[in-house]
């Protein structure tokens, strides 16, 4: 059975699209979009489902930009990847039931405050097969800053409106904090066992 990625290739290749030698960049590019597409299209096929949309694309929206820019932690296998992201969305979906916006007091704002220090502190973080270079670390370190200061002025309205998506946007900073930090910690284990 041909892989989709392979038939697009080979679509552009034999329309003089793309050169021959190219074709293993594309191949990665168009693959990884796929796998996105399908990740999003199965996380609004949650929020649908669940009736929690709204909620899906408020997470997505908040998750997917900071975390172009934090890096952290990544599933080697894009299917475990699929399958860990998905249940995140679908156990968000079921604790959002469960959470008015008259409960976001002192915790919510200990989650919050950790999560943006985590963050200013640690992002971003390269992958340890490829490390950022010093210009991608500058570049991504002012997105970060720059997408984080916008999310929490976001968060301030809706806190402000008493909108249970302040809720989400917390969810979504804690989670991204603690990706950097298992990727902090994995990068120090196997530093230290390379030196071995």
């Amino acid at each position: 059975m041909i892989n989709i990625s392979d038939f697009i290739i080979q679509q552009m290749i034999d329309k003089n699209i793309i050169n021959t030698q190219d074709k293993e960049l594309y191949y990665y590019g168009i693959k990884s979009t796929i796998n996105i597409f399908v990740n999003i299209l199965t996380a609004i096929f949650i929020g649908v489902c669940m009736h929690k949309l709204i909620t899906v694309l408020v997470f997505l929206s908040s998750f997917i930009t900071l975390r172009t820019f934090t890096g952290g932690y990544h599933s080697r296998r894009k299917f475990s990847c699929y399958i860990i992201s998905n249940s995140l969305i679908f156990m968000i979906c079921i604790i959002m039931n469960y959470i008015s916006t008259n409960n976001i007091k002192i915790p919510y704002l200990c989650i919050l405050l950790f999560a943006i220090y985590t963050i200013h502190k640690l992002a971003p973080i390269g992958n340890i097969n490829k490390p950022l270079e010093h210009t991608e670390t500058i570049f991504f370190k002012k997105m970060v800053n720059i997408i984080l200061t916008f999310q929490l002025l976001l968060l301030s309205i809706f806190y402000y409106f008493k909108l249970t998506y302040t809720t989400i946007i917390i969810f979504s900073l804690f989670i991204i904090s603690m990706l950097l930090i298992v990727s902090k910690i994995k990068f120090i284990i196997i530093s230290k066992f390379s030196k071995i």
